[in-house]
């Protein structure tokens, strides 16, 4: 989070990029932002919502009802190794 404000912050303080491009505001502060969205119905959510940002986990992991040993991309925030579906 903090790497992310500061390239927002240096990407805008030097002209690259507006806040306005973005966010309905010109203070940081204002930014949202989505953490760990790895299922649908939390992305969903968010879509509808007044979020300007999303960032989403990948693993090398299973699906919960696969074979453990069968290590495929998933959509999981760590600790977890494992995902109801793919998305």
């Amino acid at each position: 989070m903090v790497f992310f404000l500061s390239l927002l912050f240096l990407l805008i303080s030097t002209g690259k990029l507006s806040m306005q491009d973005y966010v309905n505001s010109s203070k940081l502060t204002d930014v949202t932002w989505a953490h760990a969205v790895n299922n649908k119905d939390y992305l969903v959510n968010v879509l509808n919502g007044n979020t300007n940002f999303i960032e989403a986990d990948i693993l090398i992991g299973h699906l919960e009802n696969g074979n453990p040993q069968e290590k495929i991309p998933i959509m999981a925030h760590p600790p977890a190794t494992q995902q109801k579906k793919l998305m």
